[in-house]
């Protein structure tokens, strides 16, 4: 790896960000098909230790932020990283770093988190852009003409128009769950968080 990837910087915490794409190609690790991701775990630990400090956002600030104001934006920390793996790379870090009791693994799939199949996955990214683009809009603008508008200048006629459009984006979900127990059906997924009890 040395040889095809050089060192491009003097420092050394800078170097090996190619080792993950090199050890899924290296014949002697293929018994160990969760190491490359491993390797992506500890590289992205440098990576956030070094970050750049930013003072997080507060609950309370959220609670007073208006996302009408022009030039309001919320971005991710500068120490955020996102590593997606079928292993439970934190878990064999943290076994073979000391920081956790070496021990078996019971569920080494991703399917607790996201299904191997196309369709399922179809099916579990679905519910979250519905959210996003359809009914999140119509909340925030419930939220913010209700609970955050003083009484006296509530237009609630306009606000009883977007009630009456969530209850129709509702009636969508709950005819979706007649007969499932989750958005995507039987079992529990990210994205399958459309249950019969936010329908209550």
């Amino acid at each position: 790896m040395a040889d095809a990837s050089p060192p491009r910087s003097p420092v050394l915490l800078s170097y090996g960000e190619a080792l993950p794409d090199f050890l899924e190609s290296f014949a002697p690790v293929a018994g160990l098909p969760y190491l490359a991701n491993v390797a992506r775990l500890e590289i992205a630990r440098g990576q956030a230790h070094h970050a750049a400090d930013a003072a997080p956002v507060t609950a309370e600030a959220l609670a007073v932020l208006d996302p009408r104001r022009p030039g309001v934006r919320v971005g991710i920390h500068p120490a955020v990283r996102l590593i997606r793996s079928a292993y439970p790379v934190a878990t064999l870090w943290a076994m073979n770093a000391g920081a956790q009791t070496p021990a078996a693994i019971d569920e080494w799939s991703d399917a607790g988190l996201y299904p191997r199949d196309l369709r399922q996955r179809a099916m579990v990214d679905k519910w979250p852009d519905w959210s996003i683009s359809s009914y999140g809009p119509l909340e925030r603008e419930l939220y913010w003409g209700l609970v955050r508008t003083r009484q006296e200048e509530r237009d609630m006629p306009a606000l009883n128009r977007i009630a009456g459009q969530l209850s129709s984006l509702w009636q969508i979900v709950d005819a979706h769950l007649s007969g499932r127990r989750y958005a995507t059906g039987g079992d529990f997924y990210v994205g399958r968080y459309l249950s019969r009890r936010l329908c209550a």
